[in-house]
């Protein structure tokens, strides 16, 4: 161990310890509690402070004086309301109606206090600023503000941390430290200190012994060029995947230590992929996991429903943790489309009893002792864990400490107020201890975080998810000081600009690298966690001092997601496809299979339904409804009912989501349908004298059975011509597959399918399968599988009895007879079949365009960029 850290903990161990260490941020507590405990070394709780901490020993009145964030935001948005501070602050208060905004103004009121001394300092920057960059009515405002910060805690006796590091600064100016003062002080840093920070670690050195030790020095760089091998991945989950296989492919997995750059994709990415390989965190205290846990999601939600007055996906989120599987109710749900807030699912008594139950024990305004009541009741209803209760009660407990000093701030807010700042102050919270810590498993660790401990001389350190913008980090700003403002008063003042944390960046990168006589490894990555093409951090490696920067191994896609990056490549390892229990679909089933076999899995063997929100526009599948219906009874009654009628017909019957009842949408659909019938009318006269084809039957039920599978259906329309059937599907969208594209590619199977059937069925012959796409303007007969035979493509053609008119090279057009390509339409059912089957369906597109609009290709993983 370094002689360094043995002798702070021989310092600061015992129940009288005679020092006491200070960690400033870039420090864990927990780490140094645990070489302590290695040691065989006690603690007490005082033996190991933050600066505030040790500033507040010395302003013991600030002890229970100092809001929470939640008191600090409500302290604004109560005093904002005052019409002085209105004609003060003219350009803060024209944002005062944005998302956030007193959030915002909290933080960057706090940061920006941090960074001058005092008052006086405080006008130099402001007066350097407005020489140097001119002068800014934003930023002159967050000064003013900052002074009437001052005077509200002044006059209220309340103090944030900027407060007290002053008044801890100016006691110790004039008064000495108390006698139970500890008399050395280890103080040890790891980011540069702030100027309000600097000068009380300054005053405190006068009376008490503080020794400073930067990170640097606890682990000094290395004289020797530390070589650095590199891992290059198509993407950063392949990273994750790779980096795993290697740690438990090797002798010892707890010889290898992981190093990242701390951003949430990147704990996530590595947690989810160790996960699935049954290799646990070895400390799991995530500082996302409470933003991320479901289950907090969960005890969140009823809040939620009553904040904002049980919008529908709410509702269904609702189902689905207090009922799996109540795929009726949400059926009905989704067909209802509830919009008026709680009593819109009075539909439901059992429904409507649960969220009326949710109404009452969140009302409308509560103050946050009966939100903490509530909570409380709703967290033991929904038997979550004791750790989430934990994270809620902590929250909770926070905010009524800070609204207690504010007196008649305190009063009832409303219930989305709450949910919002409740969830806010969830993802603030620091991550919980874990009852239980993995001794062995995968070690993260922080490449921004001071060094606290050494590794074994053996142990393998990898880089994980450092990107080059971590070694040239970018310019910081706040609302209150730009960017700009910011690197200025760094080149005149004693701020840390871009500079500085730059080479503290690379300072800590090389401390890390450093850490064991093992080489590291640095892994790199092409694409991020959304498929974006990221910056390669090899020419800022190359600029590092003391790295030997070793030629990049390129690794292949990982095996476990190659099926989502690529059809035209091969997973090494052979898939076990899933089990298929179910043997009967409906005839959709091999439009999916043939457009992509990973659709038609998720829709039909997974069960996902659609539960798009509603839109300005009838639904292209509604809306098709609707037509095929009156079409059905336009056609049924030979004459008697005029288009109007059918669809009046057709409205009343036919099922629809609730949000198309409005009256509106309905006149809207009415007269669109109207004309498209009123076309179909003139079309079918047309059609009928020159085939002299006559309606043999409609939405007649069909089944096809094929390689153990049953498909069912219903064919629009069959009509009887002199040669034999035809075979009629509406459509209403112009993008269909001809053919012979279908043929090639699979896509738009059905329409063979039905001849298929109807063939097998009637023994007798289909002459043409077509498509009659429904338009305003015109009907369009020109589509399907047509025969040469039945196809007047010129005038001079003598055809008897045409069914088409299309031209030679036409999609749709077969020169061939109908044996011959029904034949060849049977055999690329059955080689997709199977195909699908004993691939277990991946995500393999016929037409890769197709992937743009797919509402899948987020399970798939197909969104990612495909490696050529």
């Amino acid at each position: 161990m370094n002689p360094k850290i043995s002798e702070i903990i021989e310092r600061i161990a015992g129940l009288e310890p005679s020092a006491v260490l200070v960690l400033a941020p870039g420090f864990v507590r927990e780490e140094w509690k645990s070489l302590c405990f290695s040691q065989g070394k006690g603690l007490v709780a005082s033996a190991i402070q933050s600066p505030v901490q040790i500033a507040q020993v010395l302003v013991p009145e600030s002890g229970n004086r100092t809001p929470g964030r939640v008191a600090r935001v409500e302290m604004l948005r109560a005093n904002f309301k005052q019409g002085a501070l209105k004609e003060a602050l003219p350009r803060l208060m024209e944002h005062r109606f944005r998302p956030n905004f007193f959030d915002s103004l909290d933080r960057s009121l706090q940061k920006g206090r941090e960074l001058f001394a005092h008052d006086e300092e405080a006008g130099v920057f402001r007066e350097r600023l407005d020489e140097k960059n001119g002068p800014d009515e934003r930023r002159s405002e967050f000064f003013l503000l900052n002074r009437f910060w001052e005077s509200l805690l002044r006059v209220r006796d309340l103090f944030d941390e900027a407060r007290i590091l002053e008044f801890a600064t100016a006691r110790l100016a004039r008064e000495p430290v108390p006698v139970s003062f500890p008399k050395k002080i280890y103080w040890l840093h790891h980011f540069p200190m702030s100027p309000k920070l600097r000068l009380f670690v300054e005053e405190l050195s006068r009376q008490v012994e503080v020794e400073q030790i930067h990170s640097s020095q606890v682990f000094p760089l290395r004289n020797d060029s530390i070589p650095l091998e590199r891992r290059q991945t198509h993407s950063i989950e392949d990273a994750a995947h790779h980096l795993v296989d290697q740690i438990l492919g090797s002798d010892d997995p707890d010889l290898h230590a992981v190093v990242i750059e701390d951003r949430p994709a990147i704990r996530r990415t590595l947690e989810r992929v160790a996960s699935s390989r049954g290799y646990p965190l070895r400390d799991a205290r995530d500082p996302t996991l409470l933003l991320l846990a479901e289950e907090l999601k969960s005890a969140l939600l009823p809040l939620e429903l009553a904040a904002k007055n049980f919008p529908r996906d709410l509702v269904l989120a609702w189902i689905n943790i207090r009922s799996p599987g109540k795929g009726a109710l949400r059926e009905k749900i989704l067909e209802r489309n509830p919009e008026g807030g709680l009593f819109s699912y009075r539909f439901d008594p059992a429904l409507f009893g649960e969220l009326e139950e949710i109404s009452l024990r969140f009302p409308k305004k509560m103050t946050v002792q009966e939100l903490a009541a509530a909570m409380g009741e709703s967290l033991r209803s929904l038997g979550l864990s004791s750790r989430a209760g934990e994270a809620v009660d902590r929250a909770l407990a926070e905010w009524s400490e800070g609204l207690a000093l504010l007196d008649s701030l305190s009063g009832p807010k409303p219930a989305r107020f709450w949910w919002k700042e409740l969830k806010e102050s969830l993802k603030r919270a620091a991550p919980p201890v874990p009852p239980l810590r993995h001794s062995r498993g995968l070690g993260l660790y922080r490449v921004d975080q001071g060094a606290s401990f050494a590794f074994p001389p053996e142990v393998r350190i990898h880089f994980f998810g450092a990107s080059a913008s971590f070694f040239e980090p970018r310019e910081e700003s706040t609302e209150w000081l730009s960017g700009r403002d910011l690197e200025t008063l760094s080149r005149e003042f004693s701020l840390p600009g871009r500079s500085e944390r730059r080479i503290l960046a690379r300072t800590s990168f090389l401390s890390w690298a450093a850490r064991s006589a093992v080489a590291p490894v640095f892994w790199e990555y092409l694409y991020d966690e959304a498929g974006v093409e990221v910056e390669s951090p090899e020419l800022t490696l190359q600029t590092l001092g003391g790295i030997e920067l070793r030629e990049p191994v390129s690794l292949p896609v990982h095996a476990l997601i190659l099926p989502g990056l690529s059809a035209r490549r091969t997973p090494r390892v052979p898939a076990v496809p899933p089990p298929v229990a179910t043997r009967e679909f409906p005839v959709s089933f091999l439009d999916a299979l043939g457009t992509c076999p990973f659709t038609a899995y998720v829709r039909h063997l997974l069960g996902a339904q659609d539960e798009r929100d509603s839109d300005f526009e009838i639904a292209n599948d509604v809306y098709g409804n609707l037509l095929h219906k009156a079409i059905e009874k336009l056609l049924g009654s030979q004459g008697v009912m005029s288009p109007s009628d059918a669809f009046d017909a057709a409205w009343s019957e036919t099922r629809k989501p609730g949000w198309i009842r409005s009256e509106r949408l309905g006149v809207a659909a009415r007269k669109k349908a109207i004309r498209v019938l009123e076309r179909l009318l003139e079309s079918e006269t047309e059609y009928r004298a020159r085939s002299g084809a006559s309606l043999r039957s409609q939405e007649e039920e069909i089944s096809l059975e094929r390689g153990g599978f049953v498909f069912r259906g219903r064919i629009d329309r069959t009509d009887q011509h002199a040669d034999g059937l035809v075979v009629v599907d509406y459509k209403t969208s112009s993008r269909l597959t001809g053919g012979l594209a279908s043929l090639e590619t699979g896509k738009g199977l059905p329409l063979a399918a039905y001849a298929l059937a109807l063939r097998e069925r009637t023994k007798e012959e289909v002459v043409s399968a077509q498509y009659v796409i429904l338009a305003q303007d015109r009907i369009n007969r020109n589509y399907g599988v047509l025969f040469k035979q039945w196809n007047k493509g010129k005038s001079a053609d003598e055809v008897e009895l045409p069914l088409s008119f299309v031209r030679s090279g036409h999609s749709s057009l077969f020169l061939t007879g109908p044996d011959e390509v029904w034949a060849a339409f049977e055999q690329k059912l059955q080689e997709l079949l199977g195909r699908a089957v004993a691939e277990g369906f991946p995500p393999r597109p016929a037409d890769e365009r197709d992937c743009d609009g797919c509402r899948f290709s987020t399970l798939c993983g197909r969104d990612r960029p495909v490696i050529a």
